[in-house]
């Protein structure tokens, strides 16, 4: 028989279908070699830093309250106070934390050591 057959109800022609092969290659091209290096330098900082004290001073009230006190604050001073449960189940203040902050600036001389890295790219 051909290639083309011829049935009795009609002509058959075959199908044909192409598929394409995709490859992958490793090809140098070049090259890149880095290298790092550290530098180091002294150098002198002046510079002012903050600090803060902070002051706590127990208080002692001794006295039965209706509700828990809240924290408040009067003057810059922070007011906490503390309070306990006793057997007839009322509050009783025992004591207020009064605490005051005091914050100054002071100037601050050092040296300092800065690191710095540099990287070198050569290409072949």
């Amino acid at each position: 028989m051909n290639s083309v057959e011829r049935p009795q109800d009609g002509l058959v022609i075959p199908i044909v279908e192409e598929r394409p092969v995709v490859s992958k290659e490793e090809v140098t091209t070049g090259l890149v070699r880095v290298s790092t290096h550290i530098e180091q330098r002294v150098v002198h900082v002046d510079d002012t830093i903050r600090k803060t004290v902070v002051d706590v001073q127990r208080v002692p009230i001794n006295q039965f309250v209706e509700v828990q006190p809240q924290s408040r604050e009067e003057d810059g001073v922070l007011i906490v106070p503390v309070v306990e449960e006793v057997l007839v189940k009322r509050m009783f203040l025992r004591e207020e934390l009064r605490i005051t902050r005091t914050s100054t600036l002071e100037p601050v001389e050092r040296d300092v050591t800065l690191r710095v890295m540099h990287a070198d790219v050569q290409r072949s």
